[in-house]
């Protein structure tokens, strides 16, 4: 199970740097950290649109191994995307996703936009997560073919 595991952390985790972080055999310990791109994301607020392109979610993977059991815990995700305001600015946008939450309006219409908006992202984040996970148990659980 380690060795799949291994294997499975390196072939689809994407990352800049594609590296397992712990590679510890003697306690069958392994972590790694991946991320997967989400949709691009757009709202209005009045007349002004907002993008929110290059989105990205970045986690971290611990996979235990022990008597021929496995788990694993996916963790701190975070959101980054390029936030782009036509024709008045463009910034880099982060937040840990737990704390992408309603900033402070003075509007009630930007804070339903905003929740609307933080809805669209978690939902998302959680089906690309759950299809992760998926990969994971399938790619461990699959037989060895016999070649």
């Amino acid at each position: 199970i380690y060795d799949k595991a291994k294997v499975w952390i390196l072939s689809t985790l994407k990352t800049g740097d594609e590296m397992t972080e712990l590679n510890d055999e003697t306690n069958s310990l392994l972590v790694g950290t991946g991320n997967i791109k989400l949709t691009d994301f757009e709202y209005e607020l009045g007349l002004l649109k907002i993008y929110f392109s290059n989105c990205i979610l970045n986690f971290k993977v611990v996979i235990q191994v022990k008597d021929g059991r496995y788990r694993y815990t996916i963790s701190n995700f975070t959101f980054t995307s390029t936030f782009i305001v036509p024709t008045v600015s463009s910034q880099i946008y982060i937040s840990p996703l737990e704390h992408l939450e309603v900033n402070n309006s003075e509007k009630k219409k930007f804070i339903k936009k905003e929740e609307e908006f933080n809805a669209k992202v978690k939902e998302e984040a959680d089906i690309q997560i759950r299809i992760l996970i998926n990969s994971l148990k399938s790619y461990i659980e699959a037989q060895e073919e016999n070649w």
